[in-house]
């Protein structure tokens, strides 16, 4: 791995690293340095997540099985990127996953929120695919790949990380954009409307003119439901 690949990904996740949750000296997590962890790595997967979320709560322990299964055999890294509300809450919800971490030190915050601001995060979970040689984006469609797979299915698991080796790279704003694209128009209208209330009353008044010429065309003579709007 070149130099200039590694302080791209030493920018984007620090230069050090926590190197997994079961790792502990003197319990404490034990850091190591970015370039190590990611050495040798093809995939790097950012992990959006939190303790007090239930649908990452479901899906941990799928994507642990995956790890624990796959990680070595097809070298890819995930790196936890906490939101967990307290430094307890992370020790014990990391404490269970076998990958690397953001750091909880200062500059960690800072770290996160450029990382979910790039890649345009809106929720969690959220399962983000790297190319670990370059830093450039892969996929962000990696949470539902996975939960779609049998984990035990080694041939379906392999043929996944596959498709991402012939996946474009990009950089990760134009790996946001392009992923979110589908959605943002949907997105857009509905933040309008709710930021315009007259809006809301516009199509109320819209439903009640296509339903009193619906009643006009079909002759119904039943109760008004103009009185319920």
């Amino acid at each position: 791995m070149s130099n200039a690949n590694i302080s791209a990904l030493d920018t984007l996740l620090g230069p050090q690293l926590f190197a997994g949750g079961r790792i502990k000296k003197s319990n404490a997590f034990v850091s190591k340095s970015t370039k190590e962890i990611i050495r040798d790595k093809d995939f790097v997967l950012l992990y959006f997540s939190a303790s007090w979320c239930p649908p990452c709560q479901a899906f941990s322990p799928v994507l642990i099985d995956f790890y624990d299964r796959y990680a070595a055999a097809f070298k890819l890294e995930i790196v936890y990127v906490s939101s967990d509300r307290s430094l307890n809450e992370f020790s014990d919800y990391y404490g269970k996953m076998p990958w690397a971490a953001i750091p909880t030190d200062n500059g960690a915050a800072k770290i996160k929120s450029e990382l979910a601001s790039k890649l345009q995060i809106r929720g969690i979970p959220a399962l983000i695919v790297l190319d670990a040689k370059s830093g450039l984006f892969v996929t962000a469609d990696t949470r539902e790949q996975i939960q779609r797979l049998k984990i035990s299915d080694a041939a379906a698991a392999k043929q996944l990380v596959d498709s991402w080796k012939n996946t474009e790279r990009l950089t990760l704003e134009e790996g946001a954009k392009k992923q979110s694209g589908g959605r943002n128009l949907f997105v857009q209208l509905l933040l309008t409307i709710l930021k315009n209330p007259m809006y809301i009353f516009g199509l109320l008044y819209f439903a009640k003119m296509a339903m009193r010429k619906f009643k006009d065309i079909t002759g119904d003579s039943g109760e008004d439901v103009n009185k319920e709007l």
